[in-house]
C-alpha cells in the first residue's frame, strides 16, 4: 500500500510538494518514509511556506540567487540532538531521496537543470575504535539503476572498514553567482568525533568538485 495524499497532508505536506517527491513511492511501513514524514519533508515544506512569506518582508531575500534560496531550504534544518542510525541500504535510499529533493527544489526555483551543477553523496565514517579515522563520500547517480553500484561499494567498505553512515554531503554550483560553489553536510550522527568527520567530509567534497573521494579526519589532519 502506497501513501495517499491525505496521509501525507496530516504531516503538513502540500500536494504540490509531494506530487514531485520520490518518497511517495516508498511503502507506509518503511523506516525511511516514516523519518522523512516526521522530520525531512514536513519541516522543509513548512520552511518553504515561511520562507515565501519572509521574502515579502525582507528585501535582501528578493536579491539573493535562486541557488542560494535552495541552499537555505536545506541548511535551516535544525541540527540533530540524538543519533539517527541507518543501515547501509536505508542510508543509500535516504541520500537518493535527498538528491531528488534538491533537484526538485532547484526546478521549482526556476534554475536551469544541469546535471553537473549539483551532487549529493553518502558519507561513511570508520568506527571509533578503527585503526584510521577516515570518511568516504559516495555520490549518488542520477540514474536510479546505479544505486546498486553505490550500495555495493558501501557494503564493501562496511565489510573491510566497518564504516557507518554519517550523513549526506551536498555540493551545489551557483551559476548566477559567477560559478561559486557551496558545500554543506546533513549530519545524522552526533558528538565531537562525528562533527569532526562531517567537517572534514565537507571540505573533501568541495576539494573533489562534488566527486567521490575519501579523507582522514584524525586530530593530526586538523
Amino acid at each position: 500500500m502506497l501513501f495517499s495524499y491525505p496521509e501525507w497532508e496530516k504531516c503538513g505536506c502540500s500536494r504540490r510538494f509531494l506530487s514531485q517527491h520520490v518518497l511517495c513511492r516508498l511503502h507506509v511501513n518503511s523506516k525511511v518514509a516514516r523519518f522523512w514524514i516526521k522530520v525531512g519533508i514536513a519541516s522543509r515544506d513548512w520552511h518553504n511556506l515561511t520562507n515565501d512569506m519572509s521574502e515579502s518582508e525582507n528585501p535582501m531575500a528578493r536579491t539573493s540567487t535562486k541557488a542560494a534560496k535552495v541552499r537555505r531550504t536545506f541548511r535551516t534544518v535544525k541540527p540533530r540532538t540524538s543519533d539517527l542510525v541507518y543501515d547501509i541500504e536505508n542510508a543509500v535510499m535516504a541520500v537518493r531521496a535527498l538528491f531528488v529533493e534538491i533537484r526538485n527544489e532547484r526546478s521549482q526555483a526556476g534554475i536551469d537543470q544541469w546535471w553537473d551543477d549539483v551532487a549529493v553523496a553518502l558519507i561513511l565514517m570508520t568506527p571509533e575504535k578503527a585503526k584510521n579515522d577516515v570518511v568516504y563520500l559516495l555520490p549518488i547517480s542520477r540514474d536510479f539503476e546505479d544505486l546498486a553500484i553505490v550500495y555495493k561499494d558501501a557494503m564493501q567498505l562496511k565489510k573491510t572498514e566497518g564504516v557507518v553512515p554519517l550523513g549526506a554531503a551536498f555540493w551545489q554550483l551557483d551559476q548566477e553567482a559567477g560559478g561559486e560553489v557551496d558545500v554543506w553536510v546533513e549530519q545524522w550522527l552526533t558528538g565531537p568525533r562525528a562533527m569532526l568527520a562531517a567537517d572534514r567530509a565537507s571540505k573533501a567534497f568541495e576539494e573533489s568538485g562534488g566527486k567521490g573521494t575519501n579523507a582522514n579526519f584524525g586530530k593530526e589532519t586538523t
